[in-house]
Order: C-alpha cells, then sequence, then structure tokens
C-alpha cells in the first residue's frame, strides 16, 4: 500500500473530521480517493490533512506531524487563496517572495527526509464570488494575487521537477459555459462539480508519472 498526503487549506480540508486520521472529508479528496480505489483496489491510502484557513506558514509549521511522519510516497500540495485572502481581510497575508522562500524551503524539508516522495503542486484558483468580488477592487487585487501565487507555485513545480496540476484555466472555460457559482460557489470554494474536475486532473497527473 501506498500513502498519499493531502495538505492544504479549507479546498483541501472540505469538512473532514480531524477526530479520525482516514477520513478525507467531501471535497476533492474524496473523489481522488473513490478513483484510486476503483481503478486500482488496495494499493493506495489518502491521509486528507488539509486544514480551514491555512497558508503556505502554516504548511509548513505542520510539516513533520501531518506530512513527514506518515511517511507518504506521495504528498500534494495546495495552497495559496488564504495567503492573498488573509492580507485582504486580516493584514495577515504572505507577501509573494516569502510564499514562494516558504514553499521552497517545505519541499527541501520533504525531500531531505524523504528522498524517494513524489511531490505534486496543485494550482491555486479563483473566479468572481462573494468572496472575491464583494467590490471591482477586491476583486482586481484578489485575481492579481491569486495568479501571481499560482504562477510561483508553477515556478516552484518547476524548480523541483514535479508534476504541476493547472486548474484555473478549465474553471475559467467551466465558468463561460455554466457561470463561476457552478464551479466555485463564493469564488474559491469548489462546487461538487468542480471537486471532481480537481480529483480528474489529479489522477491523471499521478499516473503520467
Amino acid at each position: 500500500m501506498k500513502n498519499i498526503v493531502f495538505q492544504g487549506d479549507s479546498i483541501t480540508d472540505f469538512g473532514r473530521n480531524y477526530a479520525d486520521p482516514y477520513n478525507v472529508g467531501a471535497g476533492y479528496v474524496l473523489f481522488i480517493q473513490a478513483i484510486l480505489n476503483r481503478k486500482y483496489p488496495q494499493q493506495y491510502i489518502c491521509y486528507n490533512r488539509g486544514r480551514n484557513g491555512d497558508r503556505v506558514c502554516d504548511l509548513y509549521a505542520r510539516e513533520r506531524i501531518d506530512g513527514i511522519c506518515l511517511k507518504p510516497d506521495v504528498a500534494s500540495f495546495l495552497i495559496g487563496v488564504n495567503d492573498v485572502w488573509h492580507g485582504l481581510d486580516n493584514d495577515n497575508g504572505t507577501s509573494p517572495a516569502r510564499f514562494r522562500d516558504v514553499y521552497e524551503m517545505m519541499l527541501e524539508d520533504y525531500l531531505n527526509e524523504l528522498p524517494d516522495l513524489k511531490l505534486m503542486i496543485l494550482e491555486p484558483f479563483m473566479l468572481p464570488g462573494e468572496n472575491t468580488a464583494a467590490t471591482p477592487e477586491r476583486l482586481k487585487v484578489f485575481t492579481e494575487d491569486v495568479h501571481e501565487r499560482a504562477r510561483i507555485s508553477r515556478e516552484v513545480a518547476g524548480k523541483f521537477g514535479v508534476p504541476f496540476v493547472p486548474l484555473q484555466k478549465r474553471f475559467e472555460e467551466e465558468a463561460a459555459k455554466y457561470g463561476p457559482t457552478y464551479v466555485l460557489n463564493d469564488g474559491v470554494h469548489p462546487t461538487t462539480f468542480a471537486n471532481t474536475i480537481i480529483a480528474e486532473e489529479w489522477v491523471k497527473c499521478l499516473e503520467r508519472g
């Protein structure tokens, strides 16, 4: 059996039961688990360690207890929205330079401890919605800053030579057909429709090696 650890914020957490270490919540991790269980029976165990509200520095702070100590074969990261959101709402965000530095330090720690670990980085995303577009000015800043964290995430993946799962463009295409709230119900959090897309794209990326 191979262990897969998923790290991130509320988009990964998605209502998981913290008291049950095997509970994966109701979001994209659940759909990934379902796909893997069907296609590769008894080959993977999924551990969801996403936490509501997390920024990259919070992932870094939890890297051992919720990551390295689980001895994963695969570690997956989706982070960046709260690094912007907390800055806009609470002046507690993460600058682009700090976002990059902490992300890289975290991945280096994982690989130093687990040199055979497969890393996967997902692209942070957003659409116009309740939490992103309260004013035109907020939407502009939110869009630019999340896209910047997405660019950095892609660059970090490139630096480490690890798979990157793009999502923003696909969500924009789906939103053009069905409306933003059909994809991200508040501009940030995925609907069931979007969670299935994340899961499908993630599994494709895993299978490509």
